[in-house]
């Protein structure tokens, strides 16, 4: 949250990419904000089901992750 807070952003406004479902997505997710998975790096097979919070996505890369906001 102190990124979120220093520059100047609410929760709702931040997207949080991540190639860890726990430490990265479900953590964003906890913290309001909203989050993707991405099935690169720290990724392996499965990942997304170990997210509990709703509104979990799951793409292969960033590029995917970053298209709906181009």
């Amino acid at each position: 949250m102190a990124a979120v807070n220093s520059v100047d952003c609410v929760p709702e406004e931040v997207f949080m990419i991540g190639d860890d479902a726990e430490a990265d997505v479900e953590g964003a997710l906890k913290a309001g904000l909203r989050a993707c998975l991405v099935q690169t790096g720290k990724y392996r097979q499965g990942d997304e089901s170990r997210i509990l919070s709703l509104g979990r996505e799951c793409v292969p890369s960033v590029v995917e992750a970053i298209s709906p906001f181009l």
